[in-house]
């Protein structure tokens, strides 16, 4: 064959590919068969978890209940308790004034102007808040008795016992208490409470007060304490404007303002000097 400078070259045929065989048909998977335990499992689960839920639910509800209804009982109980304590205070203050009333008739049943030498025991009765005013009770006892905020205004206790007594707020105004006794025996029995409302314009001469140091603001104005003995007594804030202090025997006293008060005390002859 020539090959000549600028002859065109020679061509060749194309040569056409083989032909692809078909492609291969894929295989349709084969079903798998269901797994019917899977469903039971999970029905048998919810079916115990619904029944573990209602039971939980029932008993939380079971409880709560319970619960309110013992609070229900125990406000029903307080409300009861409370109810019978009142029924009870009211009963016990009617015995107390019952009592009261039958010690008052009794003291009362003693007075007398006529009979002065009359045994008058009425050792630890309960007068409290009774109205002896104006009776005559002399020599009368009234040791460890209740005697607080009695009136014995314008009373005859002369010779009256009074040691150990609780004459809180009782009211001895114009009271005749000649020789009487306010006589706390030991330290262990000391007056321990405020005292009297009033000994105002009694007379108290010869009268003995023994171990009394919480009488505060004690009422004297105007009394007689002629004679009167004072054994560890506290009168440092007891009114005693006009009151007469002579021939007294006062042991271990504290004193009020005297000067202040316009009030000298003279001391009886055979007291001790260890005043």
């Amino acid at each position: 064959m020539d090959r000549s400078i600028g002859a065109e070259p020679e061509r060749t045929p194309t040569q056409k590919p083989p032909p692809r065989p078909p492609p291969r048909p894929t295989p349709k998977p084969t079903p798998r068969p269901v797994q019917r335990t899977w469903l039971w499992m999970d029905l048998w689960i919810g079916i115990v978890g619904g029944v573990a839920s209602g039971l939980i639910v029932g008993i939380a509800l079971f409880v709560g209940q319970l619960v309110v209804d013992d609070q229900r009982a125990d406000r029903e109980r307080s409300r009861d308790d409370a109810q019978i304590e009142r029924q009870n205070s009211i009963e016990d203050a009617r015995d107390v004034q019952g009592t009261r009333l039958e010690n008052l008739r009794f003291v009362r049943g003693l007075s007398s102007r006529d009979d002065l030498a009359l045994e008058r025991p009425f050792r630890g009765l309960d007068l409290g808040g009774m109205e002896l005013a104006g009776l005559s009770l002399v020599g009368a006892d009234f040791e460890n008795s209740n005697l607080a905020h009695v009136s014995f205004r314008s009373a005859d206790l002369r010779g009256a016992q009074f040691g150990g007594a609780n004459v809180d707020g009782a009211d001895f105004t114009n009271a005749n208490l000649a020789g009487a006794s306010f006589s706390y025996e030991n330290r262990e029995t000391a007056a321990s409470g405020p005292g009297p409302d009033s000994l105002a314009q009694a007379d108290l001469s010869g009268t003995l007060f023994r171990r009394i140091t919480t009488w505060h603001d004690l009422n004297l104005s105007g009394s007689n304490l002629t004679g009167a003995r004072f054994e560890e007594v506290d009168l440092s804030d007891a009114f005693v404007s006009g009151a007469v202090f002579d021939n007294v025997c006062p042991l271990f006293v504290e004193w009020p303002d005297l000067a202040l008060a316009g009030v000298v005390v003279t001391i009886a002859a055979d007291c001790p000097a260890d005043y």
